[in-house]
Formats: structure tokens, sequence, C-alpha cells
């Protein structure tokens, strides 16, 4: 009887956590913290403009000096979960000769405060680091 109730209790939480989706508020910004290092980066690429997928994997590979690279599956799979946490968006604005194909994607005004607060902690990390090291 014990485990039917924790089954049912555990079903209704999943259930409802699958169902709903997160709805950012105000006080989220840490709630996202800290990202995982490809998600940074790909909110650090986005905070200078809009790119698609493959402009994204670019600019991810020439800002690290070609040390993370990303595979395309990969990427869109990142890209989905931070759009479903409200971080980013697609954009339907796009440069004129462009293949209409494509997917542009950028910050939302959320994800840009969660960008720039993970920032912030990292940079008070490094700035911790002894200079001896």
């Amino acid at each position: 009887m014990k485990s039917d109730r924790y089954n049912m209790r555990y079903l209704r939480i999943r259930t409802s956590r699958s169902m709903v989706s997160h709805v950012p508020h105000e006080n989220d910004v840490h709630d996202q913290l800290p990202l995982k290092p490809v998600e940074f980066v790909v909110l650090a690429v986005l905070a200078d403009g809009h790119r698609h997928g493959y402009g994204i994997v670019q600019e991810m590979e020439q800002r690290t000096g070609g040390v993370m690279r990303i595979r395309p599956g990969d990427l869109y799979r990142v890209l989905y979960r931070l759009s479903e946490r409200g971080v980013l968006k697609t954009v339907e604005r796009r440069p004129a000769a462009d293949d209409e194909r494509r997917t542009y994607y950028g910050l939302t005004a959320f994800g840009k405060r969660v960008l720039r607060a993970e920032a912030d902690m990292l940079s008070g990390i490094i700035a911790q680091v002894p200079s001896s090291t």
C-alpha cells in the first residue's frame, strides 16, 4: 500500500514537470547556474547577435581556438535545452540574402541576465586563483 502511494505521487510529480514548460521568473537567474561549459560558450556567441546553427559551431571553434568542437546533433540538443529554459529563442528576422531554411537563434532578456551572472561568477573564481600556479 505504501509503495502504491509513493508511485502515484512520483507519477504526479513527474507528469506535472514534463507537461508544464518552465517559465522563468526574475529570481530564477541563479537557479540556472552553473551552466555547462558548452552552454556558456553558446550563450557568449549569441550575445554578439543572432546566428544559425552552423554559424554558432564556427564561432565556437574560432573563440576557443579549436578546443571546443561540437557536432550538429549535440548543438541542437543544447539549443533545445536552453530554449526550454527560456534562455534563448528562435528569431524570425534574418538577413535578406540568406537561405530561408536556416533557423536563427538569439538570447532572450532572461538569457542575457543568465549569461552575465555566469560570467560574473566565473570572473570571481578566476580572480581567486593564485598567480603562482
